[in-house]
């Protein structure tokens, strides 16, 4: 999912409103694509250092924590290992999805 399409309580928000810059489904698309091997680690944010507000509405918090990782959800850090998150083109929740996961176990 490209971040145009992120969900804030079933309605679509634009890249704009989540990182408060213009970033086209394309570039977004063309970052989500980038390798992992490609990646110079040093310009990875750990994500032992992104703070969430929960105070803070969920769209602001969206917002918040791409900026704290420069623009880029799609690539962080753990200590040394370099991390690739990629989202599913669902409007299933991670809570249902673990849920259904669970009731298999």
């Amino acid at each position: 999912m490209v971040l145009a399409q992120m969900l804030d309580a079933g309605n679509q928000i634009t890249s704009e409103q989540v990182i408060g810059t213009q970033v086209t489904d394309n570039q977004a698309l063309n970052i989500q694509n980038i390798n992992i091997r490609d990646i110079d680690t040093s310009t990875l944010i750990d994500i032992k250092d992104i703070h969430i507000d929960t105070n803070l509405p969920k769209a602001d918090r969206m917002r918040d924590v791409v900026r704290q990782m420069n623009g880029n959800p799609y690539f962080f850090k753990s200590g040394k290992i370099a991390v690739k998150v990629s989202f599913a083109d669902t409007h299933v929740t991670l809570d249902e999805r673990m849920e259904s996961y669970l009731r298999t176990i």
